[in-house]
């Protein structure tokens, strides 16, 4: 085979996972560090009303996830009350309370999680039929109050977007406060802005809803509402603040609901009163992520498929397998490229994961006190010319008795770490002791000592290596970066060239020739 078909395949394969891998980081808001931090926000809202006597309802809007926040973590605090989730006219989330029996004071919370994901942006929103508009009628000396703002905004304006800009300032301009007041009924705050804004595009049949929301800012434990405009151009909604400094929306406003409907709709009770709470918090993204709803759309999907989606035992298997192809990768460049010989092809990986499961000295010297006295033992068999898969099943049965006495002698001496023993694959430590006995009948014991002193190195420095936070985390996260791992093996698989640890001797020959 041609190297050149070897490049492409490695070339598609390594694209393929940088692809997967940076999808998966826009979309999913994974984070790329195990430990990266992110700023959420804690909001409580506090219902309290005074029951009548009776069955009681309340209809109250929860925060909707928007372009780039989520919301995890959502909890309702109702005892005694049942619990229907559910969107009302406008399309905005909502939860109704319920309960049969009623009286007195009644205090209900729902508290929210609000973070920020990354790299992700919605597709258009397109006004569905299903979400009902809200009905503006604008009559009298309303009417004509609104058609003269929209004559001076559309000369002053070349499409829709300029339009909604255009006519934002001049609701600004105290020349025309008589005719906001004539629109909004007297008012002159920003809600009436907004709404004034939504009447008056009403009669240019332009789409337009007020948005109520939150500033997240820090400093501010008891939050007020605010409002900005929302308008339909180009089937998209696109944001416009009301505020007389700029109509662009800041980026720290977290919208609540649309429309203009009350925050609680209250049967059987009266009294309704409504207490915001906001705290800044700071969290693990990879927390946030794995705790709710925090993820993109498109980002649920990407999660129910990985590795995430594994019961908790299966991913604490999973955490450390995919780690062990990196580990054969350095094999393979110590091997193949460097000229180190080990045990086997890939004993001193396995040896690694044996090692994985304790801490590396440690349990590199039981490994040591293990593999020793069982080639004691294998050399003693041998004279008992016994065929293998017996000899190797008195082995195996030699190590556990082994690995049993060194777990109660340290743990009677009260050197905890000699239990650790037990986290060894018994079978990988027979396998490993059967390799060197062997190895010590066909090239010597000189060359037995060397390759068990050298594997015992390797798989101490791929044991290090494969307990990094950092390469666990991104194996586990992103698998797709394997296929990376795969097409350099590959690249490596074509190699031909000197090993590192030949170019002295052949150094040497070089020399004589000339």
């Amino acid at each position: 085979m041609k190297n050149t078909h070897v490049y492409l395949l490695s070339l598609a394969l390594s694209l393929l996972g940088l692809l997967i891998f940076v999808c998966k980081l826009a979309f999913t808001g994974l984070p790329l560090l195990p430990g990266e931090m992110a700023t959420a926000w804690n909001v409580e809202h506090q219902v309290r009303f005074t029951a009548d006597g009776g069955p009681v309802k309340a209809t109250v809007k929860v925060l909707a996830s928007d372009l780039d926040r989520a919301i995890v973590q959502e909890r309702v605090v109702a005892q005694q009350y049942g619990q229907a989730r559910g969107r009302d006219e406008h399309g905005n989330r909502t939860i109704t309370l319920t309960t049969r029996d009623a009286e007195g004071e009644q205090v209900l919370y729902l508290t929210a999680l609000v973070h920020k994901y990354r790299g992700f942006e919605e597709a258009p929103l397109v006004m569905r039929a299903d979400v009902a508009m809200t009905d503006v009628k604008v009559t009298g000396a309303a009417l004509i109050a609104a058609r003269e703002l929209l004559g001076i905004a559309v000369a002053r304006s070349a499409d829709n977007r300029s339009l909604v800009t255009s006519l934002l300032g001049l609701l600004d301009a105290n020349v025309l406060r008589d005719v906001l007041a004539t629109i909004s009924g007297g008012r002159s705050d920003l809600r009436a802005k907004v709404d004034t804004a939504v009447a008056v595009l009403a009669v240019r049949n332009i789409p337009a809803r007020r948005v109520t929301g939150l500033m997240l800012k820090a400093g501010k434990a008891k939050p007020d509402f605010t409002y900005w405009l929302e308008v339909l151009i180009d089937q998209r909604w696109e944001p416009f603040s009301a505020s007389s400094s700029s109509s662009v929306i800041n980026a720290d406003l977290m919208p609540w609901w649309r429309g203009t409907g009350p925050l609680v709709a209250l049967e059987g009770g009266h009294a309704l009163e409504s207490d915001l709470s906001l705290v800044r918090v700071e969290q693990r993204v990879l927390d946030q992520v794995l705790s709710g709803d925090t993820a993109a759309p498109i980002g649920n999907e990407f999660l129910k498929l990985s590795l995430f989606g594994l019961p908790l035992a299966s991913q604490n298997v999973f955490r450390v397998l995919m780690v062990v192809p990196i580990g054969i990768l350095v094999l393979v460049l110590i091997r193949n490229v460097v000229g180190i010989k080990s045990l086997g092809t890939f004993m001193p990986v396995l040896i690694a994961l044996a090692l994985h499961q304790t801490h590396v000295l440690w349990g590199a010297l039981i490994f040591t006190l293990i593999v020793a006295l069982g080639l004691l033992f294998r050399f003693y068999l041998e004279h008992l010319k016994l065929l293998l898969v017996p000899r190797l099943a008195a082995v195996l049965t030699f190590v556990v008795l082994l690995m049993a006495v060194i777990s109660i002698i340290t743990h009677a001496l009260g050197f905890v770490q000699g239990l650790s023993v037990a986290l060894f694959p018994m079978v990988i430590l027979t396998m490993t002791i059967e390799r060197i006995s062997v190895l010590w009948d066909e090239r010597g014991a000189g060359d037995a000592l060397k390759q068990s002193v050298s594997s015992l190195a390797i798989a101490m420095l791929l044991c290090i290596l494969m307990s990094f936070p950092l390469l666990a985390h991104l194996f586990f996260t992103f698998p797709e970066l394997h296929l990376i791992t795969i097409s350099i093996m590959l690249l490596l698989g074509r190699y031909t060239g000197y090993r590192l640890l030949e170019l002295p001797r052949f150094r040497e020959l070089a020399r004589e020739a000339d």
